[in-house]
């Protein structure tokens, strides 16, 4: 089922209003539809996109991260971490893949065309070149706490100290504060001295900093979230994004998505 968020904010409605106005030159690049064809248990079904921003509900195992993965199988990243079907779709020996194809269609400027990638039989098989787009999949669900992760345990118990650190920039903090519904003062991605190569979330509000061991799931979803680089005019999938957050927050995140101009 797709779920278009109720335009309950200004920044929403002046979103709709400039789409309602076929604004094509706010998104230049779009992706207008996808038709899976026999991928867990989709049956030639055409899911179409009517929004800049749209939001893909239903209970588990009914297909939604099935659609996002199809939409990045759709497209070459420019950016050069390109996705195929055989990442999200593979063949194992409980899972055969026969006859199966994923139909994008999608726009470039004034132009519209369509991408068809299949399997019939033992490979995938497509056109030689797929659009080209910047291209973001973020799934949140694999963020798991800091203090779960691994390696991160053994820093929580070493003797240790902050090594480096790269400082949010001021306008991450305020998004940051703007989804999360409080204010923070700092927020910085550090490292220590027993491991530099494993960054740890640091917040400050009022009082003293705290690390990515102490803060809510999440603020530290929210945190990595935005070391993000959201290209403008790109395709960001965030997959299983109610993850850690509450739905209040999850609404503040959509309208800094339209903020940042995503699609």
């Amino acid at each position: 089922m797709i779920w278009v968020p109720q335009m309950n904010s200004r920044e929403m409605t002046r979103l709709k209003r400039r789409w309602d106005n076929r604004a094509d030159a706010a998104w230049p690049q779009f992706l207008d539809w996808l038709e899976i064809q026999n991928i867990r248990g989709w049956q030639s079904q055409r899911v179409d996109f009517r929004f800049p921003i749209v939001a893909i509900v239903g209970e588990n195992g009914s297909g939604k991260s099935t659609v996002l993965q199809a939409a990045a199988s759709s497209y070459i990243d420019e950016d050069g971490n390109t996705y195929f079907p055989s990442d999200f779709f593979p063949e194992t020996a409980w899972d055969r893949l026969h006859n199966v194809g994923i139909r994008a269609g999608y726009r470039q400027g004034v132009n519209r065309n369509e991408v068809f990638v299949r399997k019939p039989t033992e490979r995938w098989r497509g056109p030689p070149e797929r659009p080209r787009r910047h291209l973001r999949y973020l799934d949140l669900s694999r963020l798991q706490p800091v203090g779960t992760r691994t390696g991160y345990a053994r820093i929580a118990r070493s003797r240790h100290a902050e090594r480096n650190a790269t400082a949010f920039e001021q306008e991450q903090i305020d998004r940051m504060s703007s989804i999360m519904g409080r204010r923070y003062r700092d927020a910085r991605m550090a490292t220590t001295d027993f491991d530099p190569n494993r960054e740890i979330p640091v917040l400050a509000k009022d009082g003293d900093p705290y690390s990515g061991f102490h803060q809510g799931s999440g603020e530290t979803t929210i945190a990595e979230l935005l070391q993000t680089d959201l290209p403008r005019n790109g395709l960001v999938l965030i997959d299983e994004v109610e993850s850690s957050l509450h739905p209040r927050a999850q609404r503040r995140l959509l309208r800094d998505l339209s903020r940042v101009r995503t699609h």
